[in-house]
């Protein structure tokens, strides 16, 4: 009633172990959903989390719910509640996580750098290099003194001594390789390309691809997220006209008011390829005005219309006509003459 919605996680609709009323039988719940005889929702368990888990908070009828999570309808026929397309494989990306950590701290290992210094042997592996005291502390110091600080390094070495630093080739190129793998695999999981995660992964072609397949398997997620977005616009705009916000025309009911939910399009990657492509499409009939406006901007072909008229127009009473590309003068002013009369001719119904 107050024209409001809440949102609840997916763990969040379960059957909990605790602060569970008297009455409830748990026989006739399944994940936190109770089921009728033919598997329709009839009610549903909310809770809310704990340091126990998750406890009992209160039961919402199936009407008061709208369901908005992931349900693999092409696998989980017998599925009541959304699951995360992740939930497989939570734990796998855990550990990846953690080889990320790994890494990281091996990296920073690595640049706690040691010089090596070498030299011929000229005496039997046993014999040793005296050293001498110095500085005059009473202790035989090392051959070699070296300072690290701001300035230059200076390495005075004997004949046949040389010095080099530790390396550490971290992380891996094997190690590498296989966190792409696990990133590719958690990336498909959502239908993601992996150039769009890495763009020089492929050239213009594969990522046109990659681009291709993303769009042609989001049409599924966009029709589920229309049918909430129309559920959610006809459940307020209802309470606005019974409320009084919206004053419909006289003799008019609900069922007048038009809406629709358009979703954002693509740009052009290359557009006078695409548009030239576009135009052929629709003369031949391959396509429409409607859908290329639509999969390429998220418009609307009629507002564009309605738009560039009015621009054009003003455009010819201004004295700087627009001639619009492949149009002659002669052509665009018979369209403007006719779009201009129609025009009239509507407002005057």
């Amino acid at each position: 009633r107050r024209g409001k919605l809440q949102g609840i996680e997916g763990e969040l609709i379960a059957t909990p172990n605790y602060g569970l009323p008297r009455n409830f039988n748990k026989d006739r719940w399944t994940n936190g959903v109770k089921l009728s005889s033919d598997g329709a929702a009839i009610e549903y368990c909310l809770c809310k989390r704990t340091s126990q888990g998750v406890e009992f908070a209160r039961i919402v009828p199936a009407s008061a719910m709208m369901l908005h999570a992931y349900f693999d309808s092409t696998l989980r026929h017998d599925q009541v509640r959304g699951v995360s397309p992740f939930a497989a494989a939570i734990n796998t990306l855990q550990d990846v996580y953690e080889g990320f950590t790994y890494a990281l701290a091996r990296v920073k290992v690595a640049q706690m750098f040691g010089l090596v210094l070498t030299r011929d042997a000229v005496t039997s592996p046993d014999v040793v290099t005296p050293t001498v005291d110095t500085d005059g502390d009473g202790e035989a110091d090392a051959k070699y003194e070296i300072d690290f600080g701001d300035k230059n390094i200076l390495l005075d070495l004997d004949p046949g001594e040389d010095a080099k630093f530790l390396e550490n080739k971290t992380p891996a190129i094997e190690t590498v390789n296989f966190l792409n793998l696990m990133i590719l695999l958690a990336l498909k999981s959502l239908d993601i390309p992996f150039s769009f995660w890495d763009e020089s992964f492929t050239n213009f072609y594969g990522s046109r691809g990659g681009l291709i397949q993303y769009i042609k398997s989001c049409k599924t997620k966009i029709a589920d997220n229309r049918e909430i977005l129309d559920e959610t616009s006809k459940w307020r705009i209802g309470l606005a006209v019974e409320d009084g916000e919206i004053q419909l025309p006289r003799g008019k009911d609900f069922d007048w008011i038009r809406w629709e939910w358009i979703p954002d399009g693509v740009p052009w990657w290359d557009p006078i390829k695409e548009v030239t492509g576009h135009g052929m499409a629709v003369a031949a009939g391959f396509s429409t005005f409607d859908r290329v406006v639509r999969e390429t901007n998220g418009g609307d072909i009629y507002d564009n219309i309605t738009q560039n008229a009015k621009v054009l127009a003003f455009a010819r009473e201004q004295g700087f006509p627009i001639v619009l590309p492949g149009l002659t003068a002669a052509d665009q002013e018979a369209m403007l003459s006719t779009g201009v009369a129609a025009d009239a001719e509507s407002q005057s119904r």
